[in-house]
């Protein structure tokens, strides 16, 4: 069994990888990562059975490292390690299936039996996989898997061919047999309340196969899961009337956006031979392709061609200066909304949208190409990660994709820009901006924009650079201006607290005294 422990503290991933006994708790590998994107990678390439994660991290945090884990159907027992909190945070834990929330320090009397509890649950995760794939039926595999080799052309539309697999299995299915194809494509990257017991696509199938198939089993549901595309092609072997068939795929579609909040696109064939299945599959993949960000409808196959000699008008998704408004003002919560509605809109617009995400994603790349000139950046060091270049060669894939790469190319480039500025520079500034309005009601927030770096890279470098935090420096020019003023004023010590920026009076005082090692009537009887 593996573990991933992640946190951007890596001493303190140290101190659990050693105080821990591993092989007590049945684990075998443990694996760590410093930032959520290593997270994914680590994930993606050794599926670990029991994660350990902390929340604020850089480029990916540890709610996406959840979602992410929750969006590839795996089915890791995850438990986070943070000193957050925040009743928001634990609700979307407990939304994604995490099992713990601990807060740090750590407290081993409490991490232990954590850990036990997630080893053990992922234990019986496996016994009950194993056991389920014993009890799958023979026939059910063998004649999925003729249906497979019937879409892929192995028998070449052969019907003697055909007939003599189909033989194999006793099915009374004969390439002559009358079918109708339903393929359907749909995104699992934003999808919720999954169930842990199974993976997400299976349930999608299996509903699939009771709603629109009206069976209780995926013998005749040919399925394929690329990432975080499920496409799958229903064989409809029972005549069924157009009306009641399209209406039963409609009610299928329905249903996924109302539990898991997803919405996938279908096609629905005439009634074909079954011989010719691999032909005409492959017509209506393509016609399927065309119409992937068509989210949450249903199509009769060749409907949308006959649309195609009065074409929609083909115009730019995004207003590139507002985009790159957002970039100069590190609003990245702002740019993020502004690129949903964008992507939205596409996907509610119908035709061309496939040719207008290839529009949007040639005009992100040029606005941050602009951005990283102006900023005297090599603009390929924007690609300098593997988990960037893959979203690049995903992101026309589906509207969740495209929305996932340009949140990436907005906090690479604020990462970059973060490089590129002089930290000197941007303490300057915060220290000057300070001076000016210590005696204001002062956030972090509003000292990092007059830095022009973001407020967590603030907070981390001004540490660094001056050995303390913003609110004790923020402190000490505020206890420094009320020592001058008790000198030269006879205003009250509650009027000098009002005065230098403190809005309690106790406060003040404790503030004081911290730094004096005086109360403030104290030191005014007896300056030092």
């Amino acid at each position: 069994m593996r573990i991933l422990i992640c946190d951007d503290d890596q001493s303190l991933m140290q101190v659990i990888v050693s105080h821990v006994n591993w092989k007590e708790l049945g684990i075998d590998h443990v694996l760590t990562a410093e930032n959520g994107v290593k997270a994914k990678e680590l994930i993606r390439q050794f599926k670990p059975e029991v994660i350990l994660c902390d929340i604020g991290m850089p480029m990916v945090n540890g709610i996406e490292v959840l979602k992410y884990i929750r969006e590839t159907g795996l089915e890791s027992e995850f438990a986070f390690l943070t000193c957050y909190e925040d009743f928001e945070y634990a609700r979307e834990a407990v939304r994604y299936g995490a099992r713990r929330y601990l807060t740090k320090p750590v407290v081993f009397e409490e991490l232990i039996p954590a850990l036990k509890e997630m080893t053990a649950a992922a234990a019986a995760k496996q016994e009950r996989v194993q056991t389920s794939e014993a009890l799958r039926t023979e026939d059910h595999l063998v004649l999925n898997t003729i249906l497979r080799a019937i879409r892929d052309g192995m028998y070449e539309e052969d019907p003697e061919r055909i007939n003599e697999r189909l033989k194999i299995h006793r099915s009374t299915l004969m390439a002559d047999t009358m079918i109708r194809l339903i393929p359907y494509r749909v995104d699992l990257g934003n999808a919720v309340g999954q169930n842990p017991e199974d993976p997400l696509w299976r349930e999608i199938v299996q509903t699939s196969a009771k709603m629109i198939l009206h069976s209780e089993t995926m013998e005749t549901a040919v399925v394929d899961v690329d990432g975080n595309t499920l496409k799958a092609l229903l064989f409809l072997t029972e005549e069924e009337d157009s009306a009641r068939l399209k209406e039963n795929c409609e009610g299928f579609v329905a249903r996924m956006k109302e539990v898991y909040g997803i919405a996938p696109v279908m096609l629905i064939s005439p009634r074909i031979p079954l011989a010719t299945t691999w032909s005409v599959n492959r017509k209506m993949i393509e016609q399927l392709h065309h119409l992937r960000f068509q989210e949450g409808r249903v199509f009769e196959y060749g409907a949308e061609s006959r649309n195609e000699n009065n074409p929609a008008p083909v115009r730019s998704a995004v207003n590139e200066e507002k985009i790159l408004g957002y970039l100069r003002t590190r609003d990245q919560a702002g740019y993020l909304r502004y690129m949903a509605g964008s992507v939205n809109q596409i996907t509610r617009q119908g035709q061309n949208s496939d040719i207008q995400m290839t529009l949007l994603h040639h005009s992100l790349l040029r606005l941050f190409y602009t951005c990283a000139e102006t900023n005297h950046i090599d603009r390929h060091d924007i690609f300098g990660s593997e988990a960037i270049r893959m979203a690049d060669g995903n992101c026309e894939s589906s509207s969740y994709e495209m929305i996932r790469y340009a949140g990436m190319l907005f906090a690479r480039m604020m990462e970059l820009l973060e490089k590129e500025g002089s930290s000197d520079d941007a303490i300057s500034l915060a220290k000057h901006y300070i001076e000016k309005h210590y005696a204001e009601n002062l956030d972090r927030d509003m000292i990092a924009k007059a830095a022009h770096i973001t407020p967590n890279y603030l907070s981390k470098l001004f540490h660094q650079e001056t050995g303390m935090s913003l609110r004790e420096y923020v402190n000490q020019l505020r206890i420094r201006e009320a020592k001058r003023m008790m000198l030269s004023t006879e205003s009250s010590i509650g009027e000098i607290a009002s005065n230098v920026g403190f809005d309690n009076i106790s406060y003040f005082s404790t503030v004081f005294r911290k730094m004096t090692g005086l109360s403030p009537v104290e030191w005014r009887e007896h300056p030092e």
